[in-house]
């Protein structure tokens, strides 16, 4: 009879707490303030009795949320709060349910998120409930920089949010024994109950740290040598959870959002019931529209306003088909892999639609050029383009010893750009580029500006004009990632394969290759090798 007694007064508090959210003011949270803290008050000294311990214990292990707003706490002096507890809005609701789903698949995903939605303080608080009850939980955490992860005092830095949210729970839901200064050492969370972990790590030292069962990466769009941490963290857990803002497209973040291998949760300011439109109109007074596009908007092209091929003009010619006239030869590219992760691409055109890219590993370029050949021949190409510098030469040289079934040419985007008429702006294009990879950019540009204004506003343009390319990921990835510059003569340079490395970019080799595929239907200057 107890028992029953105990459980539902238990039961009786779950419903107090049901009450007081549904009547919760997120713009105003004050106004809750006292009912919360009296309710945390009263339950917290319920957990002296062995039995409602026990029986909230085995509630909140298979109900984070109700951990979570019935014992973390946030701080937020921004707003004038202070500590005060984390009550959960709808969507961060969905959060702690897809990120705890990541963690049960083992697999990872991604957080695409607007400014100011507290992913951090979520991820802390998903982690303290993963921290004490899950089985052989060790979690990661990692920032750009060390001290973003953990610098005692500052309630910037991650590991100390942690301090704070441990500080607040009560003793009966801690781990047996645990003492928070004895416990969270440097970069340490340690449960001395089931040997459980939180651990941090900065910079290029992220990965490095052993097994994990879970990494979250804060603010991964801005890692200075992405690629090598994303091949460090895959050695060493299955579930990696990156979190950030936009940084422009190209970069691994942005290749993984669109590449189709993981989950990705989308954190829009409209799911935050904190925000409304007058609050939106306001920052975009406060901050300009660039850069409320890109923190707020999610916009991953909104820093970039000098990309050659923005992602709409490429979406678009993904969703256009056209008719394919086949007494049009089929064309093929060849992008030679310059070493390390670099890959052969290899697109086949016909008309002014891309049938197929593909792309292989392959760093030597002999073998590259015997498998390029072997493909163009079963496709029934009739012509291969590609660059000869570089890499390229090795290429050119196998093609020379070993002649394909089909004609092949060289073209050097050293060269300078041709004497055709730029009708957009009368002026030569030996006056408007620096060299021919800026024209022929330049002109695959406009094939996408003009397929974006045939689908989205219904200008006739003629179909020989448009393009029409494959639902790639990478391919998508890859065509928006060079930006263009203009000289001080005026004229304009698409940026190189190196400044995109600098930048963390890596070579676009399979948007090279549809320059490539299509230099032959447009431009009279090419050279035959």
């Amino acid at each position: 009879m107890a028992k029953d007694k105990t459980l539902k007064s238990f039961i009786g508090y779950l419903k107090r707490w049901h009450n007081i959210k549904k009547n919760y003011d997120y713009k105003e949270p004050k106004k809750s303030s006292k009912e919360i803290w009296q309710f945390k008050y009263e339950l917290k000294k319920e957990l002296t009795n062995p039995r409602f311990l026990k029986i909230a214990d085995n509630w909140y292990e298979h109900n984070p949320v109700d951990y979570i707003e019935h014992w973390i706490v946030t701080y937020d002096p921004k707003r004038g709060l202070g500590v005060t507890p984390f009550i959960l809005f709808p969507k961060q609701e969905e959060f702690v349910a897809w990120v705890t789903e990541r963690l049960e698949k083992k697999e990872s995903g991604l957080v695409e998120k607007t400014r100011e939605v507290g992913m951090s303080w979520m991820a802390i608080a998903w982690s303290t409930w993963a921290w004490k009850y899950k089985k052989n939980a060790k979690i990661g955490f990692g920032s750009r920089k060390a001290s973003l992860v953990d610098t005692q005092g500052d309630l910037d830095s991650i590991f100390e949010k942690f301090r704070l949210v441990l500080r607040n729970i009560p003793t009966e839901l801690l781990p047996f024994n645990f003492l928070v200064n004895k416990h969270t050492p440097e970069m340490r969370i340690l449960n001395p109950e089931n040997q459980n972990s939180i651990t941090g790590e900065g910079g290029d030292n992220i990965g490095r740290g052993g097994r994990n069962t879970l990494y979250f990466k804060d603010e991964s769009a801005f890692y200075e040598r992405a690629d090598k941490i994303e091949a460090a963290l895959s050695e060493n857990t299955d579930v990696q959870i990156d979190i950030s803002t936009p940084n422009g497209v190209g970069n691994p973040f942005h290749k993984k959002r669109f590449g189709g291998q993981v989950s990705v949760f989308t954190f829009r300011w409209t799911d935050d019931p904190r925000k409304d439109q007058a609050w939106y109109d306001e920052r975009v007074r406060k901050l300009g529209s660039t850069i409320v596009a890109q923190e707020i908007d999610i916009n991953y092209e909104a820093s970039l306003s000098n990309v050659v091929i923005p992602n709409l003009w490429v979406m678009c010619a993904i969703e256009l088909k056209l008719t394919i006239r086949n007494d049009q030869p089929k064309i093929g590219g060849f992008d030679v892999a310059g070493g390390g992760v670099d890959k052969n691409a290899y697109p086949l055109r016909q008309d002014s639609t891309i049938l197929k890219i593909i792309q292989w590993n392959d760093s030597d370029s002999v073998s590259a050029t015997h498998e390029v050949v072997r493909l163009g021949t079963e496709d029934g190409i009739e012509t291969l383009y590609l660059d000869p510098i570089g890499v390229g030469d090795g290429a050119v040289g196998t093609l020379r010893q070993n002649p394909p079934p089909f004609e092949w040419y060289g073209v050097d985007s050293r060269h300078s750009p041709s004497d055709d008429f730029f009708e957009e702006e009368e002026k030569l294009c030996s006056e408007k580029f620096i060299n021919k990879r800026a024209e022929l950019w330049w002109k695959l540009r406009r094939r996408f500006e003009k397929t974006y204004d045939y689908v989205k506003k219904g200008v006739q343009h003629p179909h020989h004009e448009l393009i029409s390319i494959p639902n790639d990921p990478q391919l998508i990835s890859e065509l928006s990632s060079p930006l263009f510059f203009y000289r001080d003569n005026g004229k304009l340079k698409i940026e190189s394969k190196e400044e995109m490395r600098k930048r963390g970019v890596a070579s676009p080799n399979m948007a090279d290759a549809v320059v490539m595929c299509f230099a032959e239907s447009e431009y009279g200057f090419l050279d035959w090798l």
